[in-house]
């Protein structure tokens, strides 16, 4: 049985990051990660599994949201008890004209897409691919 993630959209998750200070976790690639990310955010990789206190709030977050509610999930199953799952991504957040960083940790208005399809979908930022 699949435990509830909660979905949330970028403006949303300001909040959440404001006033609970979650765990911010990135379901994308080394390549789209290291271009932009939101501040604070690690990579996810399963060995995170072991060394985060499920007790905690995660946020996690992709490009559109695809990647970001499997892994929602997946924490949810593991036992994590409040996860939040970034529907609108990190181009909703950029979007939003909410700030990224790149891997030097400087700020950046190139947003990696995943793809040509959904470099559309990026109103605001670089879009790259």
């Amino acid at each position: 049985m699949t435990k509830k993630v909660q979905r949330i959209k970028a403006k949303e998750a300001t909040q959440i990051i404001a006033h609970q200070t979650p765990t911010i976790l990135d379901a994308r690639t080394e390549e789209e990660f290291a271009l932009s990310h939101i501040e604070g955010a690690l990579r996810f990789e399963e060995s995170l599994l072991d060394s985060l206190p499920k007790n905690h709030p995660v946020l996690v977050y992709c490009t559109i949201g695809v990647r970001s509610n499997r892994v929602a999930r997946q924490l949810r199953n593991a036992g994590f008890s409040l996860v939040y799952d970034m529907k609108d991504g990190i181009l909703g957040w950029a979007n939003s004209e909410l700030p990224v960083v790149n891997s030097a940790g400087l700020p950046s208005d190139s947003i990696h897409t995943y793809n040509k399809s959904f470099s559309l979908l990026l109103r605001k930022g670089k879009a790259v691919y």
